[in-house]
């Protein structure tokens, strides 16, 4: 039986070169590919071929990214040209993933028209939306 030739280190570094290159570059635009919010909660962490693994800073936010998972290929392929198939997720609480704090949070304003309320058919739903609009200008 005949061994195999080793492989050459510049192959192996081709390959490695090229998946660090393609996670750095999706690295850079996952603001732009997963949005805000998403973006706060996960980063890209590892490349190979194919598949992208996102490490996320709770359950929650990988099942997110599990279920927008191909809303977010088609992002990736949009921004970056590069063509990944599957994302998986991990949990991590790595402090490269960034958890907003809440003095950075920005304040959510409802700013509606009182004429608006007048189209709402629904006597309780109208009420509810005057008490969260009213609730909001009073904190602000």
């Amino acid at each position: 039986m005949r061994k195999s030739e080793p492989e050459k280190i510049g192959g192996m570094l081709g390959i490695i070169s090229k998946d660090m290159f393609r996670l750095l570059k999706i690295k850079a635009s996952w603001i732009d590919i997963s949005g805000d919010i998403l973006s706060s909660h996960s980063i890209p962490a590892k490349l190979k071929g194919s598949k992208l693994e996102v490490l996320c800073d709770s359950p929650i936010w990988c099942q997110q990214i599990e279920l927008l998972a191909f809303t977010l290929i088609e992002n990736i392929r949009k921004t970056t040209k590069f063509k990944i198939k599957e994302i998986g997720t991990k949990l991590s609480v790595h402090k490269e993933v960034a958890k907003p704090r809440l003095n950075d949070r920005q304040t959510f304003k409802l700013d509606i028209d009182s004429s608006a309320y007048e189209n709402i058919k629904n006597p309780e739903l109208r009420e509810k939306i005057i008490g969260l609009v009213t609730h909001s200008k009073s904190e602000n």
